[in-house]
């Protein structure tokens, strides 16, 4: 497999143009510099505690990942939180929870039916008593698929404020060191099969372990040319019968992008989370474009112009009377929204000077516009209709290398977060994340400051649609 990696590199050298081979050439002293001047083959380990001053000069203004060991130790949480405390404390709430076939949340699905499809699969959400969560997760062989509280809607002081006293809105170091107080605060919580695919945030994460351990695969953002990226059509799970899951296509999206009489033939196709065959999409393909563009319009206009959608936006969403499906396409869609204009807005999520109520149909665009993904007008007939998602089509777990050489250039960079641990995940750093089972982690999002770091990172970007 090697051999044939080397030779289908040097077929596609042949093939590039004399300003590819220069880019290229450019992308590998970028990453030999980056390796030699300010890289570190595994992540730096510090002892708690650590002064704002020396976290922002010693790790945020380099943009490099720390692991502070026992730096949340005194936190409450640290002593109380199990399975057992959820069950007495908060055994009768109502908790939100995306339900997989694999543990495969927001990640990329490749079905089996012929000709096969990949789609950017979104999780089955369901409402259900804590108690219940924590069933499935002691008794997985009762409870078919893979269970995972991870709404990223700052649900730690949305959904769970009465937990906030145990661990706090923030990390006070963390929130001097950035001069600002953090944009959310999340709680995560759930089964060892469940998998965050691989990606970047436009935040500073100060991730906290309070029980268990997270297994992280990190890259740094110059490793961009060498991480893969392809357009994907948006889809969700659907439990249609216990253990068996549906994929529902999102939007203006044929299973299988083929539109043929033969498709629209073919039966339901279910995945199975007992089963170790890929996933399969439905034929029943959910065509919602007036009725996401309608949501939106809702939603724009009943929060009002200088409202913060990211405000309550996932909570608000529930309570519309709108097709899951359509649900499932907002949600993902708001995050593009987000990500793409968040440079110019003055608080996070909320109307940027370009996206106000007149004309931000026709501003909504993909995020992440990259090789060469374009906005979502170019990828649909509406760009409130667009079901493409650009993602990472590479798992670093189990490396396709014969489709992707290139990516032997990248510096993977594995840490374990433990129960009392804290890791700097510096803005722009691409991210693989695991954890052992019923691991119970909070992080908070710092706003990433949009400064010679982000130019140069957007720089690398245009590079890399251009070779």
């Amino acid at each position: 497999m090697y051999y044939g990696a080397l030779v289908e590199l040097g077929r596609s050298c042949f093939t590039m143009t004399v300003s590819e081979q220069r880019i290229l050439k450019s992308f590998r002293l970028l990453s030999t510099d980056a390796k030699e001047l300010y890289l570190r083959s595994a992540v730096p380990v510090v002892d708690s505690p650590v002064s704002p001053l020396e976290f922002y000069r010693d790790w945020v203004a380099p943009n490099l990942p720390v692991l502070i060991k026992g730096a949340v130790n005194t936190w409450p949480a640290i002593r109380k939180w199990n399975v057992q405390f959820f069950r007495d404390f908060l055994g009768k709430k109502l908790v939100t929870v995306a339900v997989t076939p694999n543990g495969y949340a927001d990640a990329i699905v490749t079905g089996s039916g012929e000709p096969s499809s990949e789609y950017f699969v979104t999780p089955d959400e369901r409402v259900m008593l804590m108690s219940e969560f924590l069933d499935a997760l002691e008794n997985n062989d009762q409870y078919p698929g893979v269970f995972y509280i991870q709404r990223q809607n700052s649900n730690l002081t949305k959904d769970f404020p009465e937990l906030v006293t145990d661990v706090g809105r923030d990390v006070p170091w963390a929130t001097e060191a950035f001069g600002c107080e953090p944009e959310a605060a999340n709680i995560w919580m759930g089964d060892k099969r469940a998998v965050t695919s691989m990606h970047k945030d436009p935040f500073e994460n100060i991730y906290c372990v309070v029980s268990g351990y997270k297994d992280f695969i990190l890259h740094p953002p110059t490793d961009r040319p060498w991480i893969p990226y392809k357009k994907f059509p948006l889809a969700r799970y659907k439990e249609i019968s216990p253990g068996i899951f549906d994929i529902i296509p999102c939007g203006n999206v044929q299973r299988n992008n083929n539109n043929s009489d033969s498709e629209k033939e073919n039966p339901q196709h279910s995945y199975c989370n007992d089963c170790p065959g890929a996933a399969t999409a439905s034929s029943e393909v959910c065509s919602k474009e007036k009725a996401l563009h309608n949501s939106f319009e809702l939603i724009h206009n009943n929060l009002g112009e200088e409202s913060d959608l990211s405000d309550g936006f996932v909570n608000y969403l529930s309570k519309l009377e709108i097709d899951d499906c359509v649900k499932a396409e907002s949600k993902v869609l708001y995050k593009m929204y987000v990500n793409e204009h968040k440079v110019k807005t003055t608080s996070h999520g909320g109307p940027c000077q370009v996206c106000n109520k007149e004309n931000y149909k026709q501003t909504l665009t993909l995020s992440d516009d990259e090789d060469g993904c374009q906005d979502a007008s170019q990828t649909s007939s509406h760009s409130l209709s667009a079901s493409i998602v650009p993602w990472i089509c590479i798992d670093p777990l189990s490396p396709d290398f014969a489709s992707y050489p290139q990516y032997r250039n990248a510096t993977p960079i594995r840490v374990r977060v433990e129960a009392g641990d804290v890791l700097y995940l510096p803005s722009l750093w691409f991210h693989h994340v695991q954890q052992s089972h019923a691991c119970i982690a909070i992080n908070y999002w710092y706003d990433m400051q949009y400064d010679l770091k982000y130019a140069y990172f957007q720089f690398l970007e245009s590079l890399v649609m251009k070779s």
